[in-house]
C-alpha cells in the first residue's frame, strides 16, 4: 500500500513509468479535491493491478483497474 505525501503516481508505485499505462478504469464514489491527500491500496490480479483510493476514512475511487505495458 502507498500513502500519499510524496506525490507518487500509480505507475511509479508499481515500479513502472506513467507512459506504460495502457488501460485505466475506476468509479469515483466520493468527491476528490486538489488539496486532498490520497491513500492508494493496490493488489494484482493476473496482468492487471487493482486499486482503491481513499481520503482519510472515505473511499473516493473504488473498483480501480490498471494495466501497464
Amino acid at each position: 500500500m502507498h500513502t500519499g505525501g510524496d506525490h507518487v503516481s500509480l505507475a511509479s508505485s508499481l515500479g513502472a513509468h506513467p507512459a506504460d499505462l495502457r488501460e485505466l478504469e475506476g468509479c469515483f464514489v466520493a468527491p476528490v479535491f486538489p488539496v486532498d491527500e490520497l491513500r492508494l491500496e493496490t493488489w494484482t490480479d493476473g496482468e492487471a493491478t487493482l486499486f482503491e483510493a481513499a481520503v482519510e476514512d472515505r473511499t473516493v475511487i473504488s473498483a480501480g483497474r490498471a494495466r501497464l505495458a
